[in-house]
């Protein structure tokens, strides 16, 4: 938790997206946060996307998201990026997997 009391976490490390990262190794910790809402960043963040956008080959180009998670983790890895906890449980569904869809689906039903 946040030295000064402001309620912040400090992030540490970030896990990646896709089936071969799903699982998140703890480091022991017993927990781990799930990323979900806004982010706000500061103006040197464009550069960094234009570096990682630049890293990304031409084939991939076609059919691939300029993805923020390898930019979060760069931060997490600096020490520069820090995340708000939630006062109470939220319902998350990730609607990006067919699990998650169906599960924001049947909620809603």
């Amino acid at each position: 938790m946040d030295p000064a009391g402001r309620g912040l976490l400090q992030i540490v490390a970030l896990a990646g997206k896709g089936a071969r990262e799903a699982r998140f190794d703890t480091g022991g910790s017993s927990s781990a946060f799930t990323a979900i809402g806004r982010m706000v960043f500061g103006p040197d963040v464009f550069d960094r996307l234009e570096r990682l956008r630049a890293r990304i080959t031409r084939e991939q180009r076609g059919g691939t998201e300029l993805d923020d998670v390898p930019l979060l983790q760069e931060l997490a890895a600096e020490g520069r990026l820090v995340g708000v906890p939630l006062p109470r449980a939220v319902a998350f569904y990730d609607v990006g997997v067919p699990e998650g869809y169906h599960g924001a689906l049947a909620a809603l039903t």
